[in-house]
């Protein structure tokens, strides 16, 4: 590279020669303040067009390449070295289309689609015509089986005339009689008639006594039935307050019984002992009981004569309360027991009294019904008469109706036979042009399924997945070898193609027990996730070498030491080191690549451990205003 030095020109140049596949090139740019120039040179014939981008057109097409593949493996930019890293699945894959012929696959399955969309195409048009042809057909076969039906009905209709007119004429003797008989059984009916109405008047009324006699019978028995239930609620609660006052008791005779053992006293009597024998000593604190008076003494003979007293009277007492609620909670039991018993006896002899009543109005009222039931079965026969005879009549209607309907049913069987046979013909016709689009769609939809699988099978799940997957298994175990050049082994990167054509990258680090453990790459260090790239962009070009796509022999990378520490940046000089072919052009170094040049761009002076990685080192220097390379001899 030229011409790199800032003297305030107003025109800024930048010229490149190399050579490639043994022709040498030449590739000038300039750029003023409103205008920019390319010039393009290959052996010494100027190739540059009118434009910039017809002739940038015209570099890539001689060279082969584009500015896609050379900054991935010529020219590694500051931010362009995260871009695998940092890609969308889709923007990844794009970049793996480099190193593998996808474009031919996806043109197949471009072929495949269109072709089967143009026979899906036909086959709608062809299932459209058959539709048409097919609704016609069977409008034309419906017109055809109606004509065949209706002779058909035509002939059965005239049949039955035939038998109608024969039975009629044998019974020409009843004819005369008809309208008697006709009239004798409307007389009949309507007096059954007249006879259901009062017997269902009869039923009625009998139904209202019946629910006269047995409403009231019944409120009396619910009424009585409310009583003795809460008669028998009454009951339980006195059951309750005896339970407690039981209860009462026993602890007012427990307290009684405490008194008697305490003060050695005998209370069977059920009051407070004339003379009272006090003991020696308190039996509560087992202080002596003195005869003495004041000198501050409370356990005075004739104070504790006071307190057995009450304590004796206070226990009679609640003995004697609870014995006499007890007789009191007896007494009131006793009297519910004997008005429930007399509320159950009212009850049992009102429900006889009840079932007795009932049993004889459901007889009456059975009796009433029967007789409506009989008189509708006798009117229902009279029914039966009449309409036996109006039939009578109408068959004579019907058998000069059936003459005349014979006449034209005729008429109508010999027009039904010429339609049937025009019909049949016409669909004999429609069934043959049917059978031939039905064969030409059964063609047509076998290719387009044949085109759905080669799609399928030239498709991103096919073909395309099974490329890519061999690349990015190719790709992980290149970038790999780097990585662990780079890291001391402390890194891995996997990189896979899941079923659903997601492309996962991530990342595994070794942890103080030795054993490595995943982590996102969102996690990594600043110094983690710059390993990770450069193994990544120099195994995509060694892979892109090694399919014979482009290798080079000079590497430019710019800022590749961002955030590594001073082992890190130790390594990445190590492994471009080992990169390098040597003088007798016999690679024995690290990696595919075997380039010439490696040229790295820093913004900062170099680190010392630069410096046995690189041959030498030039410095771009600014002074008064100017800027100027300064060479490393």
């Amino acid at each position: 590279v030229t011409d790199i030095i800032n003297d305030y020109s107003k025109v800024a140049r930048v010229t490149l020669e190399g050579s490639i596949n043994g022709s040498t090139f030449s590739i000038s740019r300039s750029k003023t303040g409103s205008k920019g120039n390319l010039v393009f040179i290959v052996d010494g014939d100027d190739l540059t067009t009118q434009s910039v981008k017809e002739t940038q057109i015209m570099i890539e097409e001689k060279l082969g390449v584009d500015s896609q593949i050379l900054s991935r493996t010529m020219f590694h930019g500051q931010h362009a070295l995260n871009d695998m890293l940092e890609s969308t699945d889709a923007k990844f894959k794009e970049e793996l289309s480099l190193l593998v012929p996808i474009e031919l696959w996806q043109s197949a399955a471009t072929f495949a689609r269109k072709k089967g969309r143009t026979a899906k195409g036909m086959v709608a048009e062809l299932n459209g015509m058959y539709k048409v042809r097919s609704e016609d057909v069977a409008k034309t076969r419906d017109r055809q089986y109606n004509a065949e039906r209706a002779l058909q009905l035509k002939q059965e209709e005239l049949e039955r005339l035939q038998e109608e007119s024969t039975m009629m004429e044998a019974s020409e003797d009843l004819e005369t009689s008809s309208d008697e008989r006709l009239a004798e059984v409307e007389d009949a009916m309507r007096l059954a008639a007249t006879e259901i109405e009062m017997l269902e008047e009869t039923y009625a009324t009998v139904t209202m006594e019946k629910e006269s006699v047995l409403r009231p019978l019944q409120e009396n028995l619910t009424s009585l039935q409310k009583s003795l239930d809460s008669l028998t609620a009454q009951s339980m609660s006195m059951e309750r307050e005896t339970h407690a006052a039981s209860l009462r008791l026993m602890t007012a005779q427990e307290g009684i019984s405490k008194v008697e053992q305490k003060w050695s006293v005998d209370l069977t009597a059920g009051i407070v002992p004339a003379e009272l024998e006090l003991p020696q000593t308190c039996p509560t604190c087992l202080q002596p009981i003195s005869d003495e008076v004041g000198g501050g003494h409370d356990h005075v003979h004739q104070n504790m004569h006071s307190v057995v007293q009450e304590e004796i009277s206070t226990g009679l007492e609640s003995v004697s309360s609870a014995q006499e609620l007890l007789k009191k909670l007896d007494l009131e039991a006793k009297d519910n027991y004997e008005n429930r018993m007399g509320y159950e006896t009212e009850i049992e002899k009102l429900t006889k009294e009840m079932e007795n009543a009932k049993t004889h109005w459901d007889k009456q009222v059975k009796q009433a019904h029967d007789a409506i039931v009989e008189k509708r079965l006798e009117f229902a026969d009279l029914s039966q008469q009449m309409s036996t005879v109006a039939k009578g009549a109408q068959a004579i209607a019907n058998h000069k109706a059936a003459q005349a309907s014979l006449d034209a049913g005729i008429a109508a069987v010999q027009y039904a036979n010429q339609t049937y046979h025009a019909l049949t013909t016409q669909v004999d016709e429609g069934n043959d042009l049917l059978a031939s689009l039905e064969e030409q769609m059964d063609k047509e939809s076998k290719l387009v399924g044949l085109m759905g699988e080669l799609s399928d099978r030239f498709g991103q799940r096919g073909v395309q997945s099974f490329v890519l997957q061999t690349i990015v298994s190719s790709l992980e175990s290149i970038a790999q070898v780097y990585l662990d050049n780079l890291s001391d082994g402390s890194l891995r990167l996997g990189l896979e193609i899941d079923e659903g054509e997601r492309i996962s990258r991530t990342a595994q680090v070794i942890g103080s027990d030795g054993v490595f453990k995943e982590r996102p790459l969102s996690t990594l260090s600043g110094g983690q996730w710059r390993r990770c790239s450069l193994a990544l962009s120099f195994a995509f070009a060694e892979l892109f070498a090694r399919r014979g796509k482009l290798k080079p022999s000079v590497c430019v990378l710019d800022e590749p030491l961002t955030h590594l520490d001073r082992i890190g940046r130790q390594k990445v000089g190590e492994v471009l080191r080992g990169m390098l072919r040597s003088a007798d052009d016999d690679f024995q170094g690290f990696g595919g690549l075997g380039m010439n040049t490696v040229l790295i761009i820093l913004q900062d002076l170099a680190a010392e451990e630069l410096d046995e990685a690189f041959d030498c080192i030039d410095e771009v220097v600014r002074e008064n205003g100017e800027s100027f390379l300064k060479i490393d001899d």
